[in-house]
C-alpha cells in the first residue's frame, strides 16, 4: 500500500501517448479512462485512504449501479441547488489500472459516456454544457478533476499493541475508508482524492449540515414555534451586529419576498422548454409479443408479460431510460429527471415530458405524422432462479411466461412488438 502524497495537481485524463483507452472521444461525446479514484492518502491531511482493497469495493459497486451505469454532474448539487441541468451522462466500464507509467499505485478508471441532453444547445443559446467539457479536458485536462459521492465505513488501523497506527513522523495513519455505496462521479474542478470527493462532508453544503446537526442538538425536544423563535431573535441580532440597526421603514418580509420572485422569474428563463408530454402503456400484460427478446425466446415462440412482473424493477428506484428505437444514442429521457413510470391491471404505464431538443422535435413529429406508432421495452431475465421466465403448453403452441422482467428501457418505435400499446400526445 503506497503511502506517497496525492499531487496537487490531478492526473485523472494523464495517460501513457500510446493508451488509445483514455482520452478525449469527441464523436463519440466520451471521455475515456478517466481517474474515479486512486490508491493512497487524500489530500485533506489525516482524512482518509484508499487502499486496493478499497479500489476493488468501488469497481464491483460501480458494476452493481447497472447496465446505465453510475450517474455523473457537472458539480456536486447542495441544498438549494439539486443539480437538475448538470446531469452530463454516466460512468460505464469501471476497471482497476496502473495510474501511470511508473505502475507504483493502481486507480479505478471509468469511461464518461456524455448523455444527449449534456450535448443539445441549452435553453437561451450558448455552449452546451457537454461540449464544454469536452473541450476543457482537451486543452487543459488539469483543470478538471474527478469526485465520487459515497457511503462508506471508515477503518482504523491499528498496531500490534492495539493502539492507532502512525507514520514515521509520529502522526496518526489516517483510517482505511470501505465504500459501500456509490451515488455518484460528479466532475468537479478540484477532489479530495485523484482529486476525488469521497462522501457528503466535503461537498458545498458541508457547512448548512453541520449547521442543522447543531441546531437539531441544541433545541433537541422542542416544538417548532420555539425553534422557530429563539433563531428568528438570534439571527435579528446577527444581523444588527454585523451591518447595524435595521433603517426605519423597512420592509424585511417584503424585500425577501421581492427577492425569492425575482429568483423564480430568473429560473423560470433558464428552465428547459416543454414542448410535449407523451403517455400511454408501454408493455401489455398477457398479449402475445413474438420474436420479442431474441437471446431469451427461442424463434418462433411468444412472450407473455405475467402482471407484476415489472414490480420488482418499479419499486428499486433503478433509473430506466427513454429511448427511439431501442437506440441508445436517441435517448429522450429516464426516470431520473422525466420519465414516470407505474403499472395497472393493463401493464406498464410511461409519462414523458418532451423537453426542447433537435431528438425531442423529431419524435414529436413522427409520433403526430403517425411514422412512430406504438411503444416497446428493453428487457432481460430476472436474477433468481426461482423468479425466472418459465415455459408453458398453450394449445399446441409452446409460450414463454415472463414472471420477472428485469426492465432497461422504453422505446417509441414504428414496429411495435405489441399493437396494444399506445402514445397519447398532450401540448
Amino acid at each position: 500500500m503506497s503511502s506517497a502524497t496525492l499531487p496537487a495537481t490531478t492526473e485523472w485524463l494523464r495517460a501513457n501517448a500510446t493508451s488509445s483507452s483514455i482520452g478525449v472521444d469527441h464523436e463519440a461525446g466520451a471521455i475515456r479512462g478517466y481517474t474515479v479514484a486512486q490508491e493512497g492518502p487524500f489530500k485533506s491531511e489525516g482524512r482518509g485512504e484508499f487502499d486496493q482493497d478499497s479500489l476493488r469495493a468501488i469497481v464491483r459497486l460501480m458494476e452493481g449501479n447497472g447496465p446505465l451505469g453510475t450517474k455523473s454532474r457537472f458539480t456536486h448539487p447542495d441544498m438549494s441547488n439539486d443539480g437538475l441541468g448538470k446531469f452530463l451522462g454516466r460512468a460505464r466500464r469501471p476497471r482497476l489500472a496502473y495510474l501511470d507509467d511508473r505502475q507504483e499505485r493502481m486507480c479505478v478508471r471509468a469511461d464518461l459516456i456524455l448523455d444527449e441532453t449534456a450535448l443539445d444547445e441549452p435553453v437561451g443559446g450558448g455552449k452546451p454544457l457537454g461540449r464544454y467539457v469536452l473541450d476543457l479536458a482537451t486543452s487543459d485536462p488539469d483543470a478538471l478533476s474527478s469526485s465520487l459521492v459515497l457511503t462508506v465505513d471508515e477503518e482504523t488501523r491499528l498496531d500490534s499493541r492495539g493502539r492507532p497506527a502512525l507514520d514515521e513522523k509520529g502522526n496518526v495513519l489516517p483510517p482505511l475508508w470501505r465504500p459501500k455505496a456509490i451515488h455518484a462521479s460528479d466532475i468537479v474542478d478540484t477532489g479530495d482524492a485523484v482529486g476525488a470527493l469521497l462522501s457528503t462532508d466535503n461537498l458545498p453544503d458541508a457547512i448548512v449540515r453541520k449547521a442543522s446537526e447543531l441546531l437539531d442538538a441544541q433545541f433537541a425536544g422542542c416544538s417548532r414555534e420555539v425553534v422557530e423563535a429563539r433563531c428568528t431573535a438570534y439571527f435579528a441580532r446577527y444581523l444588527s451586529r454585523r451591518f447595524g440597526p435595521a433603517k426605519p421603514g423597512r420592509d424585511l418580509a417584503a424585500e425577501d419576498e421581492a427577492r425569492r420572485a425575482r429568483q423564480r422569474r430568473r429560473s423560470a428563463m433558464l428552465a428547459p422548454k416543454l414542448i410535449a408530454r407523451l403517455s400511454g402503456v408501454a408493455a401489455v400484460y398477457w398479449t402475445a409479443l413474438r420474436g420479442y427478446q431474441p437471446n431469451l425466446t427461442p424463434e418462433g415462440v411468444p412472450a407473455h408479460f405475467q402482471a407484476g412482473c415489472f414490480r420488482s424493477v418499479l419499486s428499486s428506484g433503478r433509473t430506466v431510460a427513454a429511448l427511439i428505437e431501442h437506440d441508445w444514442g436517441r435517448k429522450v429521457g429516464n426516470t431520473d429527471t422525466n420519465l414516470r413510470l407505474s403499472a395497472d391491471g393493463e401493464g406498464l404505464l410511461y409519462s414523458l415530458d418532451l423537453f426542447d431538443s433537435p431528438t425531442s422535435r423529431k419524435l414529436l413529429q413522427d409520433v403526430t405524422d403517425g411514422t412512430v406508432r406504438g411503444m416497446s421495452i428493453g428487457w432481460g431475465e430476472a436474477t433468481s432462479d426461482e423468479t425466472l421466465a418459465r415455459n408453458f403448453v398453450h394449445g399446441t403452441a409452446e409460450h414463454l411466461l415472463v414472471h420477472q422482467a428485469d426492465l432497461q428501457e422504453i422505446t417509441f418505435t414504428s414496429t411495435p412488438a405489441c399493437k396494444s400499446t399506445t402514445i397519447e400526445v398532450r401540448r
